[in-house]
């Protein structure tokens, strides 16, 4: 499980990464 959670961490880190991102956008632009 432990080589799976590294993975599930990576994509998770990203996908929370663009939703931050797009967080930000859509405050500044709304």
């Amino acid at each position: 499980m432990s080589g799976k959670q590294s993975t599930i961490t990576a994509s998770g880190t990203s996908k929370i990464a663009v939703a931050a991102l797009a967080l930000v956008l859509y405050s500044v632009y709304s």
